[in-house]
């Protein structure tokens, strides 16, 4: 956990020192855009048939439909491996972001999205279960400018999971590529 803690802050650190020289965006910046993201975070389960530490990969496209609403298709992986257990969760989405306007180079926005879930657990000598279902989360977070298209992106995220009948709690860091 020092160890998580000590890479957030240099992250942060060092995104405020590209920050500090990057060209802010106008105010009409992401209006009609398009943004692609890819999202690295470790989270915590509760509930279900287990509780453990995992990986997770994420990877978004979105489209903004005025400068602060922004409607996106997602895609999650996630799992872990341990002496006698093999998970694999996955699933595809789709949302809506709302992005409040602050300063130019430091946007704070809040959003959810509705997921069609799938999870594949093995517990060794007790055999494997698969299972789809729909799941659900809400998110929030502040998206930094280092460029006039690219952002560097903090986010906290609640997600339940009916497949693997799981909560998930996400922090995650993530990097925002805009295409005119």
């Amino acid at each position: 956990m020092r160890k998580l803690c000590a890479i957030l802050c240099v992250l942060a650190i060092s995104s405020a020192v590209l920050a500090a020289d990057a060209t802010a965006p106008t105010a009409n910046f992401q209006s009609g855009d398009k943004e692609i993201s890819g999202n690295i975070s470790i989270m915590k389960s509760s509930g279900g048939d287990f509780e453990t530490t995992l990986w997770m990969m994420l990877g978004s496209f979105g489209y903004f439909t005025s400068p602060n609403v922004q409607l996106k298709g997602s895609c999650m992986i996630f799992g872990n491996k341990a002496d006698d257990f093999t998970m694999i969760d996955g699933s595809l989405g789709f949302g809506a972001d709302y992005l409040f306007e602050a300063r130019m180079d430091l946007v704070p926005y809040a959003g959810g999205d509705i997921l069609m879930s799938y999870s594949k657990i093995d517990v060794g000598g007790l055999g494997d279960e698969t299972d789809t279902g729909i799941g659900w989360d809400i998110h929030a977070g502040i998206k930094q400018f280092i460029a006039d298209s690219t952002a560097l992106n903090y986010e906290i995220r609640y997600m339940s999971d009916s497949a693997s009948h799981s909560k998930w709690l996400m922090f995650i860091i993530g990097f925002n590529v805009y295409l005119q």
